[in-house]
């Protein structure tokens, strides 16, 4: 995998040269592989075409770089180039002239599969839509539950009572968790001895029922009761959250 580096660091990187044979790999604009930028475009100077398919072209001022900083590469390029390699070396040697060298032709390129990508650690590309969509779906169910626990919070400091349910949701559970937590508290507030206070409840869509609201003291002392049979880490949370808004109630 080719390695991120800032614009002033990418001009120091080599270029396809003569002198630099071995800094021709770059990753084109189809596929996710590096290709070798060897064979010369036909009609357009200072351009060369990659090893394994014509329609592939870069600007020899373009960045290219070595092949070792790349993970996933081209094996029909590998191979041309391999065998360009072996054909100059045979070239330079001496009284061996070079009498196999041959154009480049085209052949098709290796396609990546998941798996090949997951294994070589590939990060070059964009999350999936459908992660993104997680990721947004997740945002917006905690922005909901910070909502419902801020409304919910807000209304016990405006009428100084709230059901447990209530006070339940204030100290950060969901509603379906905070009703099943209301049904042991409301047995723990007979044990206790704590009476509450007589209401109605409205709910939107619903008819009204009769209802018992406490305040953060009656609800703490709920809760210490609570906090020793509660069996869940997120409800024993809840019920030390609940006494502590009662402290700082007294204390302010």
């Amino acid at each position: 995998m080719i390695n991120r580096t800032s614009s002033a660091a990418r001009r120091e990187q080599h270029t396809a040269t003569e002198t630099d044979e071995t800094a021709v790999w770059a990753y084109a604009n189809t596929g996710n592989r590096a290709h070798a930028f060897l064979s010369p475009a036909e009609n357009r100077p200072g351009y060369l075409r990659a090893a394994c398919r014509k329609n592939i072209e870069r600007a020899e001022t373009s960045i290219f770089h070595k092949r070792e900083t790349f993970v996933l590469i081209c094996h029909a390029c590998e191979t041309k180039w391999d065998a360009h390699r072996a054909r100059v070396e045979e070239s330079t040697a001496p009284m061996q002239p070079c009498e196999s060298f041959e154009t480049y032709g085209a052949a098709p390129m290796d396609v990546a599969t998941a798996e090949d990508i997951q294994a070589a650690g590939e990060e070059l590309f964009a999350p999936r839509r459908s992660d993104r969509r997680a990721t947004r779906r997740k945002a917006a169910q905690l922005i909901r539950a910070r909502k419902r626990q801020h409304r919910a919070n807000s209304r016990i400091s405006r009428r100084k009572v709230g059901t447990l349910a209530t006070h339940a949701v204030a100290a950060g559970l969901d509603i379906r968790s905070a009703r099943s937590a209301a049904g042991t508290m409301r047995k723990c507030a007979e044990r206790v001895g704590v009476l509450g206070t007589a209401g109605t409840s409205y709910r939107a869509r619903a008819k009204a029922r009769a209802c018992t609201r406490y305040s953060r003291t009656e609800a703490a002392l709920i809760c210490q009761d609570y906090a020793k049979r509660a069996r869940k880490a997120e409800f024993k949370a809840m019920a030390a959250r609940v006494i502590r808004a009662a402290a700082f109630e007294v204390a302010a």
